[in-house]
């Protein structure tokens, strides 16, 4: 619950900060191409998610990467399913096997 609490504030924090317009400002300005930015999502969660917690990182990344895909045109299950694959990357590296 304190990882839960402390990342819903972190998130309001940022939103109130008006970060995640600038990032989606910064991130489409970089390139038109869905695919890129996807691919930049892609290796940003996936480090986040390596030393992250899985919780956390979902709560304090949507916010900011959901409008940004959704004005790509990418559905948000679709995008789900991507940030889930990247953030939890550390539950499958480290399992035992």
């Amino acid at each position: 619950m304190l990882l839960i609490g402390t990342s819903k504030a972190m998130s309001w924090i940022l939103s109130y900060e008006n970060i995640p317009q600038n990032i989606s400002a910064m991130l489409i300005g970089l390139t038109d191409s869905t695919i890129v930015i996807l691919l930049i999502i892609n290796l940003l969660l996936l480090i986040v998610g390596t030393f992250m917690d899985m919780t956390p990182a979902i709560l304090i990344f949507t916010p900011i990467f959901l409008p940004i895909v959704k004005a790509l045109g990418v559905h948000p299950i679709h995008f789900g399913i991507i940030m889930i694959m990247n953030v939890a990357n550390k539950a499958f590296f480290l399992s035992p096997k």
